[in-house]
């Protein structure tokens, strides 16, 4: 039966406030003025609070923690976190120029901390291949022209390999590999078996690479192969299922069919996000589709983001008319969605998330974004105005670096070893013309409400999903930790994922050459071994006697007793201890 109740009677089985607001949304729907709000994931935006005054594209996390980010024509960036290491409050600085421009081009960080850039679609250095020295700041010349075809490296991939080889595709159906050691590049032994041109690689497990082939066609295709780097070759990735169609028909424009971003899992199998809203599952070459997109968005050319718990933050636009030639990389706005591979809710696992700012009308292929160390993802919308998503939830346990050992080199760098020191996956990734991978050890030195980031260099690996065997990493000490001794928080960080932290002591310093103030700090050292000996004993217990200076123009002839544990290093030359 149904009851009217007189607006403005007081009935007592009806609360008032609640009908009162009931009515005033009825009013406000009838105005025009109140609309249902469209729940959002919970991950949230911030501005990047400083301009760096140019249009930023592509931006690689560098192994010392800052971004490295590439501006118009031939000009870099960098972003430096804040004290605290954010990212949001950083602070933008220039950077040397490349020779050329390499916009849309090939980029890998090498295991020695340099940068590897190649090539480039819509830059002047499409047939150049340079590498950046972070620690010098300076830009030499590798391969001027690069021998790889007509087509030069334009739209090309690039994966770092165990050998610290990049293997890359210049767009002629010809995968390369670029030797660093001699600044080399070399035709692989196997070439691909279908077109693999506009396609994502992922980094699997075993280390081998795979992808969902295009044809080089307009329509795309349905098969898929690895490049497996222990024999060379690229082999059939197709024992069961069927790979689905993840590519608009691009027929009428004269290009080749478009996808978006691939990822691995972290449970080993591998997702490709199409430019058609379809994904494709790999699971040990046996293939599957899972959910799609919602309407008609889609991933041409557009990029993603492997976050810290686990989702995948993806910008999506519209895919347009596909046979329209201004719509070859879809149209705007972009919007933002998280996908969960573990839930079926929503639409197959996509939750919308927010845009930033005051939201982004151009189309998604646009923007780029950055796993960083913080665990946030940095996100570039092609101006100048950058961005910071922070997801929700936690770090995955699956993913969470450990340190089993700290030991100092004999220069003064530190030798780690431990597990996953390479992060579930490699990171964030695009299309197929911008490579952002961030599957590489960082260091981390907390303390005092300070965070700086050491230098990492020589890693034992380069896979990903490593488990529980051993890897190692060097990492120079960053001088504001060096200079003064106090006691640290280490961690490793792969993909913004953190190591549970290892407590550190920086070093109390003895330079036998030294008279002057004395605090055994860097600037200010002791000039005897047994003050340092007495400053561990007395306020950093296990810690660490950097000898500094000469080692061999100074000597003491006063005996003692080392009674305490700790470790002595010369970071300056041999010294030698009860001679």
């Amino acid at each position: 039966m149904k009851h009217n109740l007189p607006i403005g009677t007081a009935q007592p089985s009806v609360n008032w406030a609640s009908r009162s607001l009931t009515v005033a949304m009825m009013f406000l729907a009838f105005m025009g003025l109140w609309q249902p709000k469209e729940v959002f994931g919970v991950g949230s935006w911030s501005a990047v609070g400083s301009l760096p005054g140019d249009n930023i594209g592509i931006c690689l996390l560098l192994p010392d923690g800052t971004v490295m980010a590439e501006g118009s024509s031939n000009a870099w960036w960098a972003l430096t976190p804040d004290s605290t290491g954010n990212y949001s409050n950083g602070t933008w600085t220039r950077r040397v120029n490349s020779t050329w421009g390499h916009q849309d081009g090939s980029t890998a960080v090498l295991t020695n901390g340099n940068v590897f850039v190649a090539g480039g679609e819509n830059g002047n250095g499409i047939n150049q291949v340079e590498i950046y020295n972070p620690v010098t700041g300076l830009w030499s010349v590798a391969i001027n022209p690069a021998p790889v075809g007509s087509g030069g490296i334009s739209d090309g991939n690039a994966m770092l390999l165990p050998n610290d080889e990049v293997m890359i595709y210049p767009e002629d159906n010809e995968t390369w590999l670029f030797n660093p050691a001699n600044n080399t590049l070399s035709l692989t032994t196997g070439q691909p078996r279908q077109g693999i041109g506009e396609v994502c690689w992922v980094k699997l497990p075993n280390d081998n690479i795979l992808t969902i082939d295009s044809d080089n066609s307009s329509s795309g295709a349905t098969t898929a192969e690895y490049y497996d780097p222990s024999t060379g070759t690229w082999q059939n990735a197709v024992t069961g299922g069927t790979v689905p169609n993840i590519w608009p028909n691009m027929n009428g424009t004269g290009d080749v069919s478009e996808m978006g971003p691939a990822f691995l899992l972290p449970n080993g199998n591998a997702i490709f996000f199409g430019g058609n809203g379809v994904t494709a599952v790999y699971d040990n070459g046996i293939w599957s589709q899972s959910a799609s997109l919602p309407g008609t968005l889609g991933q041409k050319d557009a990029p993603g983001a492997m976050m810290v718990n686990g989702k995948i933050l993806l910008a999506v636009s519209p895919q347009g008319v596909n046979s329209s030639q201004s719509d070859a990389n879809g149209i705007g706005p972009t919007s933002f969605y998280e996908y969960d591979y573990l839930t079926n809710s929503g639409n197959g696992g996509f939750s919308p998330a927010p845009s930033p700012g005051s939201g982004i009308s151009g189309r998604a292929q646009g923007t780029k974004l950055l796993d960083l160390p913080s665990g946030n993802v940095l996100l570039s919308p092609g101006g100048g105005q950058l961005y910071v998503y922070k997801p929700d939830g936690s770090p995955l346990a699956a993913g969470q670096p450990n340190i089993t050992k700290v030991q100092w080199n004999s220069n003064g760098s530190l030798h780690l070893t431990g597990t996953l020191f390479n992060g579930i996956s490699q990171g964030a990734a695009y299309g197929d013309d911008e490579q952002m991978d961030t599957d590489f050890p960082l260091v981390r030195f907390s303390g005092g409400g300070n965070v700086y980031y050491g230098t990492t260099y020589n890693w034992s690996s380069t896979s990903v999903q490593t488990g529980s065997r051993i890897v190692t990493t060097e990492v120079t000490v960053p001088p504001a930790v060096l200079e003064f001794p106090e006691q640290w928080s280490l961690q490793v960080v792969a993909n913004g994922i953190a190591s549970p932290g290892v407590s550190f002591y920086s070093p109390v310093w003895v330079d036998f050459n030294y008279s002057g103030i004395q605090f055994g700090w860097e600037p200010f050292p002791y000039e005897t071994l047994p003050q340092g000996v007495t400053a561990i004993a007395g306020s950093y217990p296990g810690g660490t006697i950097a000898i500094e200076g000469n080692p061999s123009t100074g000597h003491e002839t006063v005996p003692y007793t080392i009674s305490t544990p700790m470790t002595i290093i010369s970071v300056s030359g041999p010294a030698t201890i009860n001679h």
